[in-house]
């Protein structure tokens, strides 16, 4: 019998735009977004790009969006690949990535670190 999903809970930066995502001139499937994932104690974040964006890195500049002077033959890589910015997508992979091993680097401070350092302030 498969296990059953794990309980945790995702902020995606781009469902926090004023209007919603995608607006026009947006593509979901070549674009990036932060997250946090909340599961098992665990405070964790990641940055997240789809599979065209990490094309389009290599030849554009990502915040001009002006082509580079040669293709990068390397990038330093995100935390996680998709398909597509999608809720449903990333939530599957974030399921899945926290059934198998969820990478500890993507972890900077379990709640009750956290809570802890919180109060020492």
């Amino acid at each position: 019998m498969p296990e059953p999903a794990p309980t945790f809970t995702l902020w995606l930066e781009f469902e926090t735009y004023a209007g919603g995502y995608p607006q026009p001139g947006d593509d979901p499937d070549c674009d990036f977004c932060n997250a946090l994932v909340r599961a098992d104690g665990r405070v964790c974040g990641l940055n997240i790009w789809t599979f065209r964006f990490l094309d389009h890195v290599r030849r554009f500049d990502e915040f001009t969006g002006e082509p580079k002077p040669a293709i990068e033959r390397f990038l330093l890589p995100p935390d996680l690949l998709v398909e597509r910015l999608d809720r449903a997508l990333i939530e599957a992979s974030i399921a899945t990535l926290l059934l198998e091993d969820f990478p500890p680097q993507w972890c900077w401070k379990d709640e009750q670190e956290r809570t802890e350092d919180e109060n020492d302030r």
